[in-house]
């Protein structure tokens, strides 16, 4: 009788390790599809998305003499791929009239106040701009 409630308490330690690792696989999955549901720009890099050019909105057709159109604002700081600007060297954040230069980006910039770190035209919608190469 003796062995065979230690044999029971063996398989209920077992049970509940098993337990304990199933959960804590599931945890790291869901945290996992947590962070690439909220964070577009890690899912726009698995996915390949990316821009660098215009998927839609923003002033495509001005730009201030030597930069590009690269991205439209991202609203409430949000990194949609829409508002991923490729650059390699000044990027100007605004509208026109009102422009703050973010110097020496390399690679993927978000174009939003948070990224850029200022607010060049409070209450207006802003675009990016990179350098023509």
């Amino acid at each position: 009788m003796n062995t065979s409630s230690t044999r029971g308490a063996r398989l209920n330690r077992r049970a509940k390790i098993l337990l304990i690792v199933v959960g804590v696989v599931v945890i790291i999955v869901l945290v996992a599809v947590a962070l690439l549901a909220f964070d577009r720009p890690l899912l726009a890099r698995l996915t390949g998305s990316l821009p660098g050019e215009v998927i839609g909105g923003g002033d495509e057709k001005w730009a201030p003499e030597g930069f590009e159109f690269c991205a439209q604002q991202g609203w409430w700081n949000n990194c949609w791929p829409e508002n991923i600007c490729k650059a390699n060297g000044d990027v100007l954040y605004g509208v026109q009239g009102s422009f703050y230069t973010k110097t020496g980006v390399s690679g993927w910039i978000c174009c939003n106040d948070a990224s850029i770190g200022y607010d060049p035209a409070v209450g207006q919608s802003k675009n990016c701009y990179r350098r023509r190469q």
